[in-house]
């Protein structure tokens, strides 16, 4: 498998492709017999208020680039596989990288766990081969933010092109450039997506990396809580995400020190 990183790809047909290579590698099983996968994804995150709801943006801050990985993953199994909706996403990863980790959180094994060397084995097989069989049925599309506007118009193409409801995923409002290769700030990204909700009617979620700061993983810092009030201008609804060892926390925006 080939990542361009200059067009969207479907999820389904790149899982496809490697349910091929894993029956090239371990040979052809008929019959895929492993419990169904946790779309239950959301039972150890402690805050959580739901999606937003259609037409609506919702922007998501966190300091841990682990915990918007993982919330980016399960969203998009929430949307594509329990919701059975249109999803559009837009990853910080390579392409490839977010498949594997996709496939990974589906079979519940180590994200060290390697397909291509040959030595899965037993239960593990199993949930892996499982984990790409509902893939295969995801309608999911990745892209690359590379271009704001060609970005929400392929978005818009593919959720209206398919008839049926649809959310939009992105994993970093400040990834989006310009027709001219220049990088969008991120309250013009918000207002697009925005837009781009209400024109589909579609939940959009959003995420906003801010600095890593062990002091306070919960909590703004005067200058982040400004930045996080004109963001909020431009969006419906704001969460605080931290990750924490039994899961992942939520929290509405609130100051931590006053310099």
């Amino acid at each position: 498998m080939k990542d361009t990183g200059m067009e969207f790809i479907s999820i389904a047909l790149c899982a496809s492709q490697l349910k091929e290579d894993v029956e090239h590698i371990y040979g052809r099983e008929n019959r895929i017999i492993i419990g169904d996968p946790r779309f239950d994804l959301f039972k150890a995150w402690e805050g959580w208020p739901g999606g937003p709801a259609k037409g609506e943006v919702m922007l998501i801050a966190s300091r841990s680039k682990e915990a918007r990985a993982v919330a980016s993953r399960k969203m998009a199994i929430h949307y594509a596989l329990k919701m059975k909706q249109t999803l559009v996403v837009f990853p910080e990863k390579k392409f490839f990288r977010y498949l594997k980790e996709m496939v990974d959180d589906l079979a519940e094994v180590p994200p060290e766990t390697a397909i291509y060397d040959g030595r899965l084995e037993g239960v593990d097989l199993r949930r892996v081969r499982s984990a790409l069989a509902y893939l295969i049925q995801a309608s999911l599309s990745v892209g690359p933010s590379y271009d704001l506007e060609a970005a929400c118009a392929e978005a818009f193409s593919l959720i209206r092109g398919r008839g049926k409801n649809g959310a939009v995923l992105v994993d970093n409002v400040h990834g989006f450039m310009d027709g001219h290769r220049t990088m969008v700030k991120p309250e013009t990204v918000l207002v697009r997506l925005r837009s781009l909700a209400r024109e589909l009617n579609v939940p959009v979620i959003a995420l906003h990396p801010l600095p890593p700061d062990e002091s306070h993983p919960h909590t703004l810092t005067r200058q982040e809580l400004n930045n996080m009030e004109r963001l909020a201008k431009c969006v419906n609804s704001t969460l605080l995400l931290s990750k924490e060892d039994d899961g992942l926390r939520f929290l509405r925006p609130k100051i931590a020190v006053t310099g």
